[in-house]
């Protein structure tokens, strides 16, 4: 069995890419304002718990990486996802379509949140996981 080698820098620095992704798609002049529309809250009572959850985000999005290293590279080891860039975006594309959209769905359904919530959210995850992805398959 081959041994594989991950540079857990990397996997951190994949893991905050995704974090500071997040800064610019919630900002207010992307979708913020929208996203919290979706969600039928007041941009106050979103600040109220803001660090809260930048620490989850943080916390999430390293984790997030810290296992989609091992996705991405064991696939591109069994040959399933091409070597480099395009398996990583490739990669990213595959575990949010199978693991993040269909639980997100699942959400819409059974919470009746409004399809934009949908969009905007795994709007961020998909571009999110797919740069992480891309990060990944590059430099770990």
């Amino acid at each position: 069995m081959q041994e594989l080698h991950v540079s857990m820098l990397v996997v951190i620095g994949a893991g905050l890419a995704r974090f500071f992704f997040g800064w610019f798609w919630f900002n207010p002049n992307v979708f913020g304002k929208a996203w919290i529309k979706t969600l039928g809250i007041s941009e106050s009572k979103m600040k109220e718990g803001m660090g809260v959850g930048m620490v989850t985000y943080l916390l999430a999005s390293v984790l997030m990486s810290s296992l989609l290293v091992y996705a991405v590279k064991f696939g591109q080891m069994a040959h399933c996802l091409p070597e480099g860039l395009s398996g990583g975006l490739m990669g990213g594309f595959v575990y949010w379509l199978g693991f993040v959209a269909t639980v997100q769905m699942e959400v819409v359904v059974s919470e009746k949140r409004p399809l934009k919530w949908f969009l905007i959210t795994n709007g961020y995850n998909l571009a999110g996981m797919m740069i992480m992805g891309a990060i990944l398959a590059l430099y770990a």
